[in-house]
């Protein structure tokens, strides 16, 4: 019985050697870190030692970079026992600036055949590959964009918009907000940028009270102490929301009426100072009608009215002021918003017409 038991545990012992016999491979490191480095450095390499750590000899089947970016080369002989070879995995960053991790598939003649290889770094991007995707200087920082444009904005409502930004030195910095407008909030998950990396601010706008039609303001950031702040400029149309008003609601509503959608000034002499003009709308519908905002864009044109409310039948006055010294060009075709609670017309245009001579 105890010679049957020996010689059971001697043949277990036969297989188990015979099971770990063969090539077997061990790398040094199967991570490289290239750090952070100029994109004008051109192509960087490193090599991944390996040692045939098993019984027979150990060769490499194929190896597979997983983007064009990068590519490798290997030994090619097989290598005996206890003997080394390596795998040269190049990366090109031409046109990448930006943190990179690159994974190479190197297959062998083993029980396990594949291996994973990773290289990463840090691209500083160049001049000219920032000019294209950054195009906005703004110190140690390059922008995507100098203008966040957030469209339509309905009132009570948040509306998101990114701005992306990139660190082009060989420094990490830690950018600051200097100047925020009333109702923006902005986020980053990564506050503070390393070298050659690229994060994204999160801006939320909340329209406040007295916010209606296009709404323009600025923010200032600063991107380190010795940097000037930098204007970025933010532009949302803001809408009031009716969409919560019943059938009822809506017949009972004010309605905007407008004797004519055009002003016109005639011929202005440009050197004859200030001309004013002065068009009406009345509210014909049935409650009282709130006068949200009159205005312009246009340069040479100030408009003012004279009432911020209407009951039923009652009508305002907006008076509209042309320099003609202001006006860039020989025609005049200003617009003038009018802004009211009138659901079905909340946002009125009229022009101001006329030549300047």
């Amino acid at each position: 019985m105890i010679k049957r038991i020996s010689s059971l545990i001697l043949s277990l012992g036969i297989l188990t050697i015979a099971s770990a016999a063969g090539p077997e491979v061990k790398f040094l490191e199967q991570t490289h870190d290239f750090g952070a480095f100029d994109e004008n450095d051109g192509i960087v390499k490193c090599r991944f030692a390996y040692v045939n750590t098993g019984d027979e000899p150990l060769a490499i089947i194929a190896s597979r970079a997983t983007c064009g970016c990068t590519s490798s080369s290997y030994t090619k002989e097989p290598v005996e026992p206890g003997d080394t070879g390596y795998v040269e995995v190049t990366y090109n960053p031409t046109g990448r600036p930006g943190r990179f991790g690159k994974k190479v598939y190197v297959d062998f003649n083993t029980e396990t055949p594949r291996q994973t290889l990773l290289i990463k770094g840090v691209v500083i991007g160049s001049s000219n590959t920032l000019r294209g995707r950054y195009p906005v200087d703004a110190g140690s920082l390059k922008l995507r964009s100098d203008n966040v444009l957030l469209g339509e904005v309905t009132r009570g409502k948040s509306k998101t918009s990114f701005l992306e930004v990139y660190n082009a030195t060989p420094d990490s910095l830690t950018p600051e907000w200097v100047s925020v407008p009333r109702g923006v909030k902005i986020n980053t998950s990564n506050p503070t940028i390393g070298p050659g990396e690229q994060t994204t601010y999160t801006l939320y706008f909340v329209p406040e009270a007295d916010m209606y039609g296009i709404y323009t303001d600025s923010l200032m950031l600063q991107a380190s102490p010795v940097d000037e702040p930098v204007k970025i400029n933010m532009i949302a149309i803001v809408d009031e929301d009716f969409s919560r008003m019943t059938p009822g609601q809506l017949r009972e509503a004010p309605v905007i009426e407008f004797e004519s959608n055009i002003l016109d000034f005639g011929e202005i002499d440009r050197n004859g100072g200030p001309v004013t003009r002065s068009f009406t709308f009345k509210n014909v519908g049935k409650s009282t009608m709130q006068v949200r905002r009159v205005y312009t864009t246009d340069p040479g044109i100030t408009v003012t009215t004279t009432a911020d409310k209407l009951k039923k039948g009652r009508e305002a006055t907006v008076q509209v002021t042309i320099d003609p010294m202001s006006i860039p060009s020989e025609i005049l075709n200003g617009r003038i918003s009018v802004i009211v609670n009138d659901p079905r017309t909340p946002n009125s245009v009229i022009r101001a017409v006329g030549t300047v001579r």
